[in-house]
């Protein structure tokens, strides 16, 4: 392979292939553009964020640049939701789209680059299609909330074209695009942190700078001088990775040592590693969640996997004269390195969307030696074999047209899923079936008790059946596990305050803002406890702070209003009680407060009118 190549396949070549590699895609994933949004994560991301809803506002883009929601600082990401709600509004048809557009996008270019780097628009056409069609990207592409993996992956590849274009033509211009893509790329998700050692990778392989040195100077200063000049992008990876976990730890997203030791963290990270590739090669059972085993990994399953993994590793070393393994393998277990569960963020054991960059050293080894090693061309087989990966991706793409039907799935393919069960148990008491919702809940609490989500929530359903103190030991429990849980904290209150315990649900509530002081429930809540023990005006700051977070909050609103009310402020009072009964007409308490306040007003026939007015 020639080093250093300046130009890839002919124009038309690459355009032909890049169309191909677009309309595929599109095909293939077609099932996504008919998907709803689900319950994992696109409230917080899209659906219930009213930042989001608020579109392309000059409060919004300047709330992205400092927000932390969702245990993370990705404000890139946020600005293309919120360009999204802009086009689209609630529409998750758009949204869907805009991913799979970027999916394509992240397709073509990856096509493109290998195209120019290598020379060999076959090979490079077949790791990009690779790419675009296997089943382990379907989580990436169909998960909406996920459009961070799809973004920071396209800054990824430019980053990566601007470093190439560098290299063959040197300048400060040049070295700033790669900052600049490289910036972007953390801004929109941090697991590009490992670009400046896939750029060293690249360096070996196809690029063979390290060969380049002048030939007094020893490979060892050749590979120094290497790692020197990208000291920007490793000072920004190293900024990022500190910012990452401070955010993440402010939002409770690490798991502490003490609940997760090393030692299980490796165990799985050695497992992770080799299911992947299990997958890679035989894409059935995929699902949206796996669950740690309740007793961790087997001691079978890590022996072997460390085994296969070992193997792989004495077979790249012994074909050091085919550089692309090593540099496939290397790039494969770089890139998962910061999502393979050493630093633990969540409950998952491993999830398909960490592959969406790490497969691409793989598909470079598969296409780059298997024509090396064997003679004959096997082009009917490719194109067999990517017909079959896109029917599997097909499939695995329907089971995202909604919750119910990804989580039903999950509980189909794995054993002992608690994040499958409280998802179907959110989807159940939607559709109000709370003995259903029970016992969906009551089954992950079962498997993962020590979730404090999952005790929260089967706590709020023993509420709604009237279960209160089952209610209060699940939200004691939840706390006990995460005291800044600020929901539990929240809805102890509410429990609180209804056996007259007002100043230890007080308590609560004032703990739920401390952790979130924009948590608009727990605002509401409290004002609601103050305005009925006769601290109005402090109720009142309450409500005004829950209604500019939240203008449409019929609660607040009506809250407000009685508060207003207990302060005899009867035309403000009446306004308020207006406002909830233009949002919910048939709300029967903010009703009969208007009519009283009416009434305190000197306008006594408006409110008889309001009185007898039935409620719709």
């Amino acid at each position: 392979m020639t080093p250093l190549v300046e130009t890839g396949s002919p124009s038309g070549t690459r355009a032909v292939v890049a169309t191909l590699l677009v309309l595929t895609t599109l095909a293939t994933f077609a099932p996504v553009l008919v998907a709803s949004f689900t319950s994992f994560d696109d409230e917080a991301y899209v659906t219930e964020n009213p930042h989001v809803k608020d579109g392309l506002s000059a409060a919004s883009l300047r709330w992205a640049l400092t927000a932390t929601d969702a245990a993370n600082w990705h404000p890139v990401t946020w600005w293309s939701h919120m360009l999204d709600w802009e086009l689209f509004g609630g529409n998750p048809g758009g949204h869907h789209l805009s991913s799979l557009l970027l999916h394509a996008i992240n397709a073509v270019t990856l096509f493109l680059l290998l195209d120019s780097l290598t020379g060999s628009w076959g090979r490079s056409a077949v790791v990009a299609a690779l790419f675009a069609l296997h089943p382990l990207h379907v989580e990436s592409v169909a998960w909406v909330a996920e459009r961070k993996d799809l973004l920071s992956t396209l800054f990824w590849l430019l980053g990566i074209g601007a470093y190439v274009r560098w290299v063959r033509a040197p300048g400060w211009g040049r070295y700033t695009a790669v900052l600049v893509c490289h910036a972007l790329a953390l801004a929109a998700k941090p697991m590009p942190v490992t670009l400046p050692v896939t750029l060293l990778l690249l360096d070996v392989w196809p690029l063979e700078r390290w060969r380049r040195a002048e030939p007094r100077s020893s490979v060892g200063a050749a590979l120094r001088g290497l790692v020197l000049e990208k000291a920007p992008l490793i000072a920004l990876s190293a900024a990022s990775s500190v910012v990452t976990v401070l955010v993440q730890r402010k939002g409770g997203a690490l798991v502490a040592l003490d609940v997760r030791p090393l030692a299980d963290r490796l165990a799985n990270a050695v497992v992770a590693c080799a299911e992947y590739l299990v997958d890679t090669v035989w894409p059935a059972g995929l699902a949206a969640f796996y669950p740690i085993p309740a007793a961790g990994q087997p001691l079978w399953k890590i022996l072997g996997a460390g085994a296969a993994l070992g193997l792989i590793s004495f077979v790249v070393w012994q074909r050091r004269s085919h550089p692309w393994l090593a540099v496939g393998w290397l790039w494969y277990v770089v890139t998962l390195l910061p999502v393979i569960g050493l630093v633990q963020v969540g409950q998952q054991a491993r999830a398909d969307r960490y592959t969406y960059v790490p497969l691409i050293g793989i598909f470079l080894m598969a296409c780059w030696e298997i024509p090396a090693t064997v003679a004959r061309r096997f082009v009917g087989a490719i194109v067999i074999m990517l017909g079959a990966l896109a029917a599997a991706t097909f499939v695995q793409a329907g089971y995202w047209r909604d919750t119910r039907s990804l989580a039903e799935h999950a509980l189909e393919v794995t054993d002992g899923n608690p994040m499958a069960h409280l998802q179907l148990s959110g989807v159940f008491e939607a559709a109000g079936d709370l003995e259903s919702a029970l016992a969906h809940c009551s089954e992950a609490v079962r498997l993962a008790p020590g979730v404090a989500e999952a005790r929260e929530y089967f706590g709020r359903l023993l509420a709604e059946r009237g279960r209160g103190d089952e209610a209060i030991r699940e939200y004691r429990a939840a706390l006990a596990i995460d005291p800044r849980l600020r929901a539990a904290h929240n809805n102890l209150g509410n429990e609180l305050a209804r056996r007259g315990q007002i100043e230890p649900a007080i308590e609560h509530y004032e703990e739920a803002l401390r952790i979130d002081p924009g948590y608009t429930q727990a605002h509401t809540n409290l004002g609601v406890v103050l305005t009925a023990s006769g601290r109005a005006e402090a109720a009142l700051r309450h409500f005004e702070t829950a209604l500019k977070l939240a203008p449409d909050s019929v609660a607040a609103l009506y809250g407000s209003g009685a508060a207003l009310a207990a302060l005899h402020r009867w035309e403000e009072a009446a306004a308020r009680f207006t406002a909830a009964l233009r949002l919910e007409p048939g709300h029967a308490k903010a009703r009969a407060g208007l009519a009283v306040a009416l009434a305190k007003t000197g306008r006594g026939d408006e409110a008889l009118r309001e009185a007898k007015r039935p409620v719709p």
